[in-house]
């Protein structure tokens, strides 16, 4: 196993190279990260390609912050994230063009609803093995446009929702990527 010691995230120079590797991850966004990570983790050598200067893909716009829906905090708080409230508040932000409350799959297509589900299954064991191996801090914050949301003006937990369109939106928690050294 061979690993580059580095003391900055960016990018090293460009230069030509001739390099070996069980898996290649195209772009170093969260996706591409997390997938290098875990791919490493399972004994595989990777390598990572990124065209741009720096780290974070479309992620990096988003200062690194994300939602994990049904989290280990909102469990330890007793916040119910129910699955199907979940994957309800998914199909209305994602398509809220296809969106019906009263279809099956709230009008979304059965790949589209699987995929939903999906995320719902996996991101917060996913969100535990990354900071569990130091590679993520999923730090506390909560914030929700329903009871229990933090304001972002002073930090205090609110006792009811101010938002009147998203009635049905469950809390999620935010998580940020660690820095590199």
């Amino acid at each position: 196993m061979s690993t580059i010691l580095r003391k900055s995230a960016l990018p090293a120079k460009r230069s030509a190279f001739d390099v070996e590797a069980d898996i290649v991850v195209v772009g170093g966004g969260a996706a591409g990260l997390a997938s290098a990570l875990f791919a490493r983790w399972q004994g595989n050598e990777v390598v990572l390609l990124e065209k741009a200067n720096e780290l974070g893909g479309t992620t990096r716009k988003a200062a690194f912050w994300y939602w994990v829906p049904n989290n280990r905090h909102m469990q330890g708080i007793g916040i119910e994230d129910r699955k199907e409230d979940c994957i309800r508040y998914m199909a209305r932000l994602a398509r809220p063009e296809a969106y019906d409350p009263d279809h099956p799959t709230f009008g979304m297509s059965r790949w589209e609803y699987d995929s939903f589900a999906a995320i719902y299954d996996n991101a917060s064991p996913a969100t535990e093995l990354l900071a569990e191996k130091g590679a993520l801090d999923t730090g506390t914050a909560i914030s929700c446009p329903t009871i229990g949301r933090n304001c972002r003006r002073t930090r205090r937990r609110k006792a009811a929702c101010s938002c009147p369109r998203m009635p049905a939106n469950p809390c999620r928690t935010a998580a940020r990527w660690r820095s590199a050294p």
